[in-house]
């Protein structure tokens, strides 16, 4: 309701026109209305001024003089009056003229801020209770060098500074937010690549480990076969990858000689020798542990499989399933 009452106020204002006549003792504040091509008088106040505010027509103190002003239209309730200055000896002093940038700045920043429209010298009759409008508009305007540069008041300039301002916050608050999740993304791939890469590294030490105790049982069995025709362990631990199931593993593979004391009396023939295979390994049910002992015992390299030793793992934060641990000896065939 403020905001709209605000604007019919304004709306009513256009009619308003403030003169304002200049000089070292006072300062005469006059409120016209117009109507058509005439000015009325509504407001009429002179102002006394400080001896120090005015001297020898050039202006010393112009944030006073606004002040001054200003108390005027607001005791009136102007918004933003459109304003004519007069200052009759201001035409004589040209270094006065060099005040003028800080006079409208100071009227621009008051309390209630002017408008100045024009600045002439030639003052009026106040006898009068009405002018003509084009009276008051046919005095010179030493304001007109200074508007072919500065086309824009201080008001537009603000706005637009504060428009400008306001994009660059915006861009930049975007750019920040894209930046934070984008590092976020990278954070937690960063993340998931280490876990990945420690993963792939425990693996490939348990394969290293079970690639040197196949070579290690390698060449104990090579050590082991006296025989011209060895114990080809290549084609056993190929039938022995093709019996494990899916879900078990074998982390140890021992070998070990069983000489014959029968055949080593004998003189004509050489001592024969067996093997025992001892594995140890981990699976995730009882039935693939069966299975697995099945399929040895089906194997053509093994003559026979000792009844399996089985216990059941305890639970650790590396292995949150149940686990069973389990041993099997086997005899092979030499």
């Amino acid at each position: 309701m403020n905001y709209l009452a605000t604007i019919f106020k304004r709306f009513r204002q256009r009619s308003n026109l403030l003169y304002l006549q200049l000089s070292e003792k006072e300062v005469a504040c006059i409120l016209f209305r117009k109507k058509n091509h005439t000015l009325y008088i509504k407001k009429q106040v002179v102002l006394p001024l400080e001896s120090t505010v005015i001297m020898n027509g050039i202006i010393y103190n112009p944030t006073t003089l606004a002040q001054l002003i200003s108390q005027f239209t607001t005791q009136h309730g102007l918004i933003r009056p459109k304003t004519i200055m007069c200052f009759a000896d201001l035409a004589t002093h040209t270094p006065a003229l060099q005040q003028l940038t800080t006079l409208q700045t100071a009227l621009f920043t008051v309390k209630t801020p002017i408008k100045l429209l024009a600045l002439v010298t030639p003052p009026l009759e106040l006898n009068k209770k009405s002018i003509l409008y084009t009276t008051l508009a046919s005095h010179p305007d030493l304001l007109t060098p200074f508007k072919h540069y500065n086309q824009h008041g201080p008001t537009w300039w603000l706005g637009s500074t504060c428009a400008t301002a306001g994009v660059i916050l915006l861009a930049l608050h975007s750019i920040s937010s894209i930046l934070k999740q984008d590092l976020q993304t990278t954070t937690s791939t960063n993340e998931q690549i280490q876990v990945t890469t420690q993963k792939l590294e425990q693996n490939i030490q348990q394969l290293n480990q079970v690639k040197q105790s196949e070579e290690e049982l390698a060449k104990r069995l090579t050590m082991l076969n006296p025989t011209k025709t060895p114990f080809q362990f290549s084609t056993f631990l190929k039938q022995l990858s093709h019996a494990i199931p899916p879900n078990c593993w074998i982390e140890s593979l021992n070998a070990s000689a069983i000489k014959n004391h029968l055949a080593i009396k004998s003189t004509k023939k050489p001592a024969a020798t067996a093997y025992t295979m001892t594995m140890q390994g981990n699976s995730r049910s009882l039935k693939a542990i069966t299975a697995f002992r099945a399929q040895l015992q089906k194997m053509p390299s093994i003559k026979e499989v000792e009844p399996a030793t089985i216990k059941m793992v305890k639970k650790t934060p590396a292995k949150s399933r149940k686990c069973y641990f389990f041993k099997l000896s086997a005899t092979l065939k030499v």
